[in-house]
């Protein structure tokens, strides 16, 4: 039995892996809708028995179960699954069928043709089992039998895809477009039948005979809309030969979500974009997200990415008219306070302490002049984020008071000024806003395009100028810069500084460049709650939020990175979107995790997490 194996049995001995090739794989997904892939040896040794085991008396699971594995060539190792499955339905055809496959797969060939029979003799005939039993026939070379017994399936259901496309597929091989079509019309004269229907629509459109399939559609669709393989197979084939205006007409009246499959949403949302409908198709993507299926993660972001371009093109377009005032915004606390409830972060008192100015580093391009409104990469996001992590670590570790200062245009956002900051600027902006000293620069790709050249400057309130120059490649380069704007700002080592926050931790320096981009990314999210940019000019949100969800669960011993999260998610509820709505399952399992941290870390952090949760509102 499958729990009563010999504790030393190898692999070998228990026959698992005798259909896996060396090295192949399996792809899966986590609950959190992040694909990964493992050894198949390694599934069926160390996962697959645990999984059986958890679902073993739950006839629907262990069905599901068993049909991934085969689904992924791996019949051998669940034969014991799909025999209990039999046992627990003895009635159900689903059982004998998928039984009856595993056989087959293994060459069992007899023992599958008498599973089929069995079930035939005591329950009768159905279009799915004599489909099947086609099958062992033809693997055991019985061609006529096969044939006739397929054909026979599909008199009692001609709906079935598996039996019909192979069958079709006989008819097909010798390259005969007319026998063809007259196949696809005398199986489409079947009582029920409505998916050879759709095949002879399919044929029609590879004719170029548009009309003729259309009109097909529309009949197929009055009857049987609410047939499984309908609409998925109707969009689909609409999208495949571009007919995509034809495809919104005919099938998002009779859609919905939530009684069709998901595939054609997916293909209609599609449309929506190739047609420009980006409002529409923006509604539909978001239901889809909200599914939280894992399965559907990565491709629905493939296609919001293509939204997100279409959308930042009107944006660039409207901004192009626009008011181009620059203004500077100063940032005196960590990013993370803003839009938050008053109280939800400590305060640290900086009253009548020295301030330190920290301001928005350049970005220099050859012959490149004029500031110019931000075009989103690393680099232009490490010109703000470089400055708002100094910041950090003065604002928890010093008695210094520091204040970023970032120039923006008021409804466009920040600005990436093309050249370096001119002497006389920095020195009245250090005079003007009563500094000890001011922090800034210039961020450049290297030549190499391996990393980013940070040429760091510091004009102290006497006019004495310091200046730093680093290459950063790796987390390693971005702490050390730190490190030593820290020692010149306060004359101390910053691993020295006692961590008095109770809840602030730098990050490890295997995660310092994540978190540079999530400062970036939450000031992306903050300007639009504070209105500084209007909602409609966010673009990018999904990958926003689900870039930090991926950071959150790298390394999840991390406190910093789930209160981002977290934050992220108030920030989309507040400036009035509707995506933080998609990730409502995936932020319970964070916060419940991150309230068992803070319960660990002390009053400061459980005070924050309780916070947070009030404003999340997730249900």
């Amino acid at each position: 039995m499958l729990f009563g194996k010999k504790k030393n049995e190898t692999a070998e001995e228990r026959g698992i892996g005798s259909a896996i090739e060396l090295g192949e794989r399996i792809e899966i997904f986590d609950s959190y809708g992040r694909k990964a892939s493992m050894l198949k040896t390694d599934w069926a040794e160390k996962l697959l028995p645990g999984r059986l085991k958890e679902c073993w008396d739950n006839a629907d699971r262990l069905y599901a179960e068993i049909i991934f594995n085969v689904d992924n060539n791996m019949a051998y190792e669940v034969t014991e699954a799909a025999e209990h499955l039999a046992e627990l339905e003895p009635g159900k055809e689903r059982a004998a069928i998928v039984l009856s496959i595993v056989y087959r797969k293994q060459e069992r060939f007899e023992s599958a043709k008498t599973v089929l029979e069995d079930f035939i003799q005591e329950h009768g005939r159905s279009g799915a089992l004599l489909v099947n039993l086609a099958r062992v026939y033809e693997a055991q070379d019985d061609i006529k039998k096969a044939q006739n017994t397929l054909w026979e399936g599909l008199t009692l259901d001609p709906n079935q895809d598996n039996g019909l496309s192979w069958w079709l597929f006989t008819q097909r091989e010798d390259g005969d477009k007319e026998k063809y079509l007259r196949a696809l019309k005398a199986a489409g004269q079947l009582p029920g039948a409505y998916l050879p229907q759709l095949y002879q629509a399919r044929f029609y459109l590879e004719e170029n005979q548009v009309r003729d399939a259309l009109n097909i559609y529309k009949e197929v669709l009055a009857a049987d809309a609410d047939k499984r393989q309908v609409l998925p197979m109707i969009s689909g084939d609409l999208g495949k030969f571009s007919l995509l205006k034809a495809m919104v007409t005919l099938i998002a009246p009779v859609y919905d979500l939530d009684e069709h499959d998901a595939r054609t949403g997916l293909n209609l949302v599609q449309a929506y974009l190739g047609l420009g409908e980006l409002e529409e198709g923006e509604k539909l993507l978001g239901r889809l997200f909200r599914l939280e299926r894992a399965d559907l993660k990565q491709p629905l972001l493939e296609i919001s990415a293509r939204f997100d371009k279409e959308k930042r093109q009107k944006i660039v377009e409207q901004q192009q008219t626009a008011d181009k005032k620059v203004e500077i915004l100063g940032i005196e606390k960590p990013i993370f306070y803003f839009g938050m409830k008053e109280g939800t972060f400590p305060e640290v008192d900086k009253t009548g302490k020295k301030k330190i100015g920290i301001l928005s580093y350049t970005n220099k391009k050859e012959s490149v002049v004029e500031r110019r409104a931000e075009a989103e990469n690393e680099a232009s996001r490490l010109t703000k984020s470089v400055p708002l992590f100094i910041s950090e670590a003065l604002y928890f570790y010093s008695d210094f008071s520091p204040i970023v200062y970032i120039p923006v245009i008021n409804q466009i956002g920040a600005v990436l000024p093309g050249t370096e900051w001119d002497q006389a600027f920095l020195e009245r902006m250090v005079k003007q806003h009563d500094l000890a000293m001011l922090i800034t620069g210039d961020i450049q790709v290297t030549k190499d395009n391996r990393g980013y050249a940070i040429h760091t400057k510091i004009v102290h309130a006497d006019g004495s100028t310091h200046k730093d120059e680093t290459v950063l490649t790796k987390g390693e380069d971005i702490m050390s810069l730190l490190s030593r704007m820290y020692l010149h700002a306060t004359g101390s080592a910053l691993h020295d500084a006692a961590e008095l926050s109770g809840f602030y931790q730098l990050p490890k320096v295997e995660l310092s460049m994540q978190y540079l981009t999530a400062l970036a990314q939450s000031l992306t999210q903050t300007m639009v709650q504070m209105r500084t940019v209007p909602f409609s000019h966010l673009w990018g949100e999904r990958n926003i939020i689900n870039w930090f969800m991926n950071i959150a669960l790298a390394d999840q011993k991390y406190f910093m990175m789930k209160l981002l999260f977290l934050q992220s998610l108030i920030r989309s509820r507040a400036y009035g979107s509707d995506v933080y709505l998609e990730y409502t399952n995936v932020a319970k399992k964070i916060l419940a995790d991150t309230e068992k941290q803070a319960a660990e870390m002390g009053e400061t952090a459980q005070h924050i997490v309780d916070a947070l949760e009030s404003m999340l509102v997730i249900e």
